[in-house]
């Protein structure tokens, strides 16, 4: 029992940083049985090491996608850019390749960016697809700044 009850606390001081995207689309895939397929990687990164970075929030999933799920994944991403006060895209063959979008601002002033890109669209790549999903303080031009690296 002494065991139980520090691991309940921290369960529940994680999970407002687990569903901090709740409210976007993309939410459902975070939670899919997606992250749970042979290839795929789900990384929620919180506290001092997303502090590093100027996020209180990071947050990501990248897996092997059908095509079916692959115009799934786009269609939630369009529909979450829908809400986007500054983006940035690009296409290929009518497809979204990739778009990084800063979405609405929290009410307590963090920022909230996603990320999204399909790698089926690369030549010579292994095809999978990427959506992050980031929140805090750090600049969209810093973000940028960071994952050009």
């Amino acid at each position: 029992m002494k065991r139980i009850i520090p691991l309940l606390l921290m369960l529940l001081l994680a999970l407002p940083q687990a569903v901090a995207q709740r409210g976007l689309h993309i939410d459902q895939l975070f939670g899919s049985e997606l992250r749970n397929r042979k290839g795929s990687t789900e990384v929620l990164v919180t506290g001092r090491e997303a502090a590093r970075y100027g996020l209180t929030l990071f947050r990501s999933l990248t897996f092997q996608a059908s095509q079916k799920e692959m115009l799934w994944t786009e269609s939630l991403v369009r529909a979450d850019r829908a809400g986007a006060t500054s983006m940035e895209e690009a296409r290929r063959n009518a497809r979204l390749y990739y778009g990084f979008y800063e979405l609405k601002a929290q009410p307590e002033g963090k920022g909230r960016y996603l990320f999204y890109r399909n790698g089926q669209l690369e030549k010579g790549s292994a095809g999978k697809l990427t959506v992050i999903y980031m929140e805090g303080t750090a600049t969209i031009d810093e973000l940028k700044r960071r994952f050009s690296r």
